[in-house]
């Protein structure tokens, strides 16, 4: 828990650029850090101590040191909000002493015998080690701040890490917000989830049951909270939260997000929504949604054959709608535009729609079965029209009161039927999904047919690329010394875990052996594949290891995110030759072990043999 204490303290920043105060305090917080740390070790290291003298000593240094970092951090955080949860601290370290010398007491109460004494001191031993190993690692890169830098690309990548590979082709839904891309969802996740509404000014989509993480928005503001991923027949549908925001960190943390989800699928198509009905009037939303998408995706879209990615969706229009906005392309929207990258993107647009590899979605009214109440109305107004005639001829008869009361009893009819909730006509909402999945077959062959493939690059701020390049010198020699730790951390529990038999130690090193060679004679096999397999050996023990995991969690990240950056480098290969020397100790040991019991045995049962004979 100490050291744990200790890397929360190294993953703080560790400047403050653009503060408009000295960074003194930041200086002396790194000085009493680093004095912190190998004062640590130096107890760590320190021979033949009981462990009520370790604890004591940790105490005693932590007494000296935590009120003394609590004040820098306090007056860190008066001013910059990444130290703002010490503001009002009172301890840092939470290392509870009485408990830990109360629980090794009572584990030695256990042992009634000096060989069992000396096997737990010989697990504490190798326990102490590591931490010192641990701690040599933290002060060799202390002034390169790894842990802090790490964690800019953790946090930012923290869902990519635990997502797998998908087989099916990825669709994602883009378009500025309160564009319909919520409701476009939900037609494609449940036709007969859509209902209508009326807000007064005119009727929209809205759903039976909402669905979690989306629902339909009638304000200006984005309603999904979050990216969504929904499986639909043979594609996975991805919506864009954050896909227009302005801000460069957000927007660095959301493309991180859904680059990640995207490059896990084969193939990958564009749904772009566009207001149909505010086309026709300017052509600036539809520049702006192009130049969002830019901004978010890069120049590697650009490269692409646009016409192999993207599907267009004309929303919110009337029956006639897009027959006016082709007869307008030419002249109004693509006509006197100077941007190039969006010249290029409306022609791939025209493309699609000369090609009819488009999608028409009308207005919500045009979705509502009015043919009943049309049908009542008819009626009633040919009623009407009698009525009309018999008064113009100056026929009043028994005949003039009849169709009264009919059209009276017509108009009650007609006022229900008005009231009531409007029968939707899901035929045409089937159509509308059956459509997009028909023409999302048809670019996936394509794709498929020409081997069509686009890049992500991310274009990261300043400090990232900054932390990036630090990181990328040492993430070899840093992956090194994760698995020198993981290997002492296996071979000190094959050591001292007494529970297992001398031959399911064998079993569990030779399976060991099997990882390590598969690793070594396959390119597939990612270093962190590797290190999840061997892990997986031993889940209980690495659930207790936080540091060992958060690492591997820190490198995967920066490691996920090389794929998206210029010039960017994955962690090539690790040396297992230390684990693999290790093991073979192991091995050798237990099976020596293993023999000298049987030899004993065998012993042991000629002298029975022998004993009863005589007897």
């Amino acid at each position: 828990m100490f050291q744990y204490n200790i890397n929360e303290l190294l993953e703080l920043p560790n400047s403050l650029k653009g503060q408009n105060y000295s960074d003194e305090d930041i200086k002396q917080f790194q000085k009493l850090l680093y004095s912190l740390i190998i004062r640590f070790r130096q107890i760590i290291n320190e021979k033949n101590q009981s462990i009520s003298t370790i604890v004591e000593q940790i105490q005693q240094t932590i007494q000296y040191w935590e009120h003394r970092i609590l004040n820098r951090l306090r007056s860190l955080a008066r001013n910059n909000l990444s130290f703002s949860s010490y503001a009002n601290k009172e301890r840092i370290f939470l290392f509870q002493f009485e408990q830990i010398i109360e629980a090794y007491s009572e584990k030695q109460k256990l042992f009634q015998d000096e060989t069992q004494d000396e096997i737990l001191s010989s697990f504490l031993k190798q326990d102490l080690e590591i931490i010192s190993k641990q701690c040599a690692v933290e002060i060799k890169y202390f002034d390169t701040h790894l842990p802090y830098r790490f964690k800019l690309f953790q946090e930012s990548n923290r869902v990519s890490n635990q997502q797998k590979p998908i087989q099916k082709p990825n669709i994602c839904i883009l378009g500025l917000t309160k564009t319909g891309k919520s409701t476009l969802l939900n037609i494609l996740i449940n036709p007969e989830n859509i209902t209508i509404s009326d807000n007064g000014n005119r009727k929209h989509f809205s759903t039976i049951d909402k669905q979690k993480g989306i629902q339909i928005s009638q304000t200006c503001e984005s309603e999904t909270k979050s990216t969504f991923d929904r499986e639909i027949d043979d594609f996975v549908f991805t919506d864009t939260p954050g896909f227009e925001d302005t801000d460069r960190e957000n927007r660095l943390i959301n493309q991180i997000k859904i680059f990640s989800q995207l490059q896990r699928s084969p193939q990958l198509i564009f749904l772009i929504l566009i207001d149909g009905s505010k086309l026709c009037e300017n052509k600036n939303e539809l520049y702006s949604t192009i130049e969002h998408i830019n901004l978010f995706f890069g120049d590697k879209l650009f490269e692409s054959k646009l016409e192999n990615f993207i599907i267009p969706v004309f929303n919110r229009l009337e029956s006639n709608t897009m027959d006016y906005i082709k007869k307008i392309w030419n002249i109004q929207i693509e006509a006197n535009c100077c941007n190039e990258k969006i010249s290029y993107f409306l022609k791939a647009i025209k493309n699609r729609i000369d090609n009819q590899r488009y999608i028409q979605l009308l207005n919500a009214s045009n979705f509502i079965d009015e043919i009943e109440l049309k049908d009542l109305i008819q009626q009633k107004q040919k009623y009407q029209d009698q009525i009309t005639q018999l008064i113009n001829d100056n026929k009043i008869s028994e005949q003039l009161g009849y169709l009264n009361k009919q059209a009276i009893q017509l108009q009650k009819q007609i006022d229900i039927k008005s009231n009531q909730s409007p029968q939707i006509n899901y035929e045409l909402l089937q159509g509308i999904k059956s459509n997009i999945l028909d023409l999302s077959r048809q670019l996936q062959n394509e794709q498929i047919q020409q081997q069509a493939k686009i890049a992500f690059i991310l274009e990261l701020n300043a400090e990232m690329k900054e932390s990036y390049d630090i990181i990328l010198t040492y993430q070899d020699e840093i992956c090194q010394c994760l698995l020198t730790q993981v290997t002492d951390v296996i071979i000190n529990n094959l050591l001292n875990n007494h529970s297992r038999k001398v031959d399911d130690v064998i079993n569990l090193c030779s399976l060991i052996s099997n990882i390590i060679e598969n690793y070594k004679s396959s390119e597939n096999i990612s270093v962190f594949a590797f290190f999840d397999q061997i892990i997986q050996q031993f889940i209980n023990l690495f659930k207790n290891q936080i540091l060992v995991m958060d690492l591997i969690d820190k490198l995967k990240s920066v490691n996920n995110l090389s794929q998206f950056i210029n010039n960017g480098q994955k962690i090539q290969n690790i040396s297992v030759q230390y684990l693999e020397d290790e093991l073979e100790l192991i091995k050798k040991s237990s099976t020596s072990l293993r023999f000298e019991v049987q030899q004993q045995i065998k012993k042991n049962w000629n002298i029975f043999f022998k004993t009863n004979k005589i007897g």
